[in-house]
């Protein structure tokens, strides 16, 4: 039963192959411009870009509270020690620090 299941797939895809190799031949005019509307119309991927945000601080009867405002939801893990927060985010972000 296998080999009469296998038996069909090597014709349709050996046509699939012949029909890729002569589509993509670089000797086509048409397959010249399609690759190179892909490449111009191509954006580049940027998952590291940084997610710009905002930080703001303020003290006021012995308590302070850091408040950090993002563009996007960005995963963190919080931890202290002491007086000391770390902050850790899954992503870059962007926040200025006057």
């Amino acid at each position: 039963m296998g080999r009469r299941a296998a038996a069909g797939i090597g014709s349709p895809g050996r046509a699939l192959a012949w029909t890729a190799r002569r589509c993509l031949a670089l000797t086509s005019p048409f397959s010249f411009l399609l690759v190179f509307a892909g490449l111009m119309l191509a954006s580049p991927c940027r998952a590291d870009d940084p997610v710009k945000g905002e930080a703001t601080f303020q003290a006021s009867g012995g308590y302070a509270r850091l408040t950090l405002k993002l563009d996007e939801d960005v995963e963190s893990e919080v931890t202290t020690a002491g007086s000391v927060i770390v902050i850790r985010f899954k992503r870059p972000v962007d926040i200025p620090v006057d």
